[in-house]
């Protein structure tokens, strides 16, 4: 029997906040700015456009949210 747990619609925001690696400053700039755009840009390509965290972060900080 398979006992792993998949989390659902885990938001990247969140998964950086709790590991601390960026700030709620940072996550309200990022979801302003993708609020404003007029594409489908997504928050962590933002945040790294923002140089407030790097692809490896939110890469780990997905997989141990998961």
């Amino acid at each position: 029997m398979d006992t792993t747990v998949v989390k659902e619609n885990v938001r990247i925001g969140d998964a950086l906040l709790d590991k601390g690696i960026i700030t709620e400053e940072d996550l309200a700039g990022a979801l302003a700015r993708q609020q404003q755009s007029d594409q489908n840009v997504l928050v962590g390509e933002i945040l790294v456009d923002m140089g407030a965290c790097t692809e490896d972060q939110i890469t780990e900080a997905l997989a141990e949210a998961c």
